[in-house]
């Protein structure tokens, strides 16, 4: 529970620039998060119910939360 703090710690003690640092952990927690998923879909740990209604308010979110910062960060940029 404590990866993304020991290993930014760790890689920023190594000169690795932040971007990077967040980068490489995001990525890891993506993969490690979608293998813990797919284990507790194959035990049949899922709700099912709650899953469909749950799926797609959460893909817009992923979807409109980086845009719209991305948006913001633009329009800031340019002032």
């Amino acid at each position: 529970m404590g990866y993304g703090v020991v290993t930014a710690i760790s890689l920023m003690s190594l000169n690795i620039s932040p971007a990077a640092v967040s980068a490489s952990i995001h990525t890891a927690e993506m993969f490690a998060s979608g293998a813990s998923g797919y284990h507790h879909y194959r035990f049949g740990n899922v709700n099912k119910k709650l899953f469909k209604v749950l799926l797609i308010p959460g893909v817009l979110g992923a979807v409109t939360g980086p845009t719209c910062w991305q948006h913001s960060a633009r329009s800031t940029r340019s002032m």
